[in-house]
């Protein structure tokens, strides 16, 4: 259903294969490149002389498995392969950041979720956003989650970008619930040899499982997930 009103959105006969793939999980669960501007080197002036040189500013979102350097290197490769007169600039990048379904604290934090905002949250394992996590996922092994708390229309990053009120109180309500339910589960687990008092254990390094709420309050997604190129 959300596949055939996105290629009539978008005037394209066909997304990438494979063609079974639903929108929702492209965007979310697999990598994507954006091109995001297009401009020219006219130094704002806009006069009536064709420019010499433009621009396109591109997006890469990453997922687990793929590392910046490999990435930044195959898209070089492709534009000198079929546009050699073009120039790849790099401009920065961070690693993907993954947390198993698996891992510590998903079910004291989908408690805390529910006994703050009211209603049980949908776990979802995997939310696009650009934030360093692969230090604490990847380097220190420790599990990231997000806890979206923002309206669903909200229109981030965006002009009018809002927060309703409402939200704001759930979302005070739901972070002390989840940092209450947490704290009674870590205070109540048997801690493995080495690790000390206060410190989580170790996860297996891996999607963040982000927490989004149902139907209630909070909805939407704050930024954790996969890394991002841009260029």
């Amino acid at each position: 259903g959300d596949v055939p009103a996105a290629l009539e959105a978008l005037r394209v006969p066909a997304l990438d294969a494979p063609a079974d793939r639903g929108l929702a999980e492209r965007l979310a669960a697999w990598p994507t490149l954006s091109i995001n501007t297009l401009t020219c080197q006219d130094a704002g002036e806009h006069r009536t002389v064709i420019p010499a040189v433009a621009v396109a500013g591109c997006d890469v979102r990453l997922v687990d498995d793929q590392r910046t350097g490999t990435v930044a290197a195959l898209l070089r490769a492709h534009v000198a392969r079929v546009a050699p007169d073009v120039e790849f600039v790099p401009l920065g990048a961070m690693e993907p950041s993954r947390t198993p379904l698996s891992a510590p604290y998903l079910d004291p934090i989908r408690a805390g979720v529910a006994a703050g905002s009211g209603t049980d949250p949908v776990i979802l394992p995997a939310l696009g956003g650009s934030l360093p996590l692969f230090t604490f996922t990847g380097l220190l092994g420790l599990p990231c989650y997000g806890v979206p708390l923002a309206n669903v229309d909200e229109a981030n990053h965006a002009p009018n970008e809002n927060f309703e009120l409402c939200r704001f109180y759930a979302g005070i309500r739901t972070s002390a619930a989840i940092l209450t339910s947490v704290g009674a589960y870590a205070g109540g687990r048997a801690r493995p040899a080495g690790v000390p008092a206060g410190q989580p254990p170790r996860a297996p390094h891996g999607l963040p499982a982000a927490v989004a709420p149902g139907q209630g309050p909070p909805l939407n997604h704050s930024d954790p997930g996969p890394g991002r190129m841009g260029h």
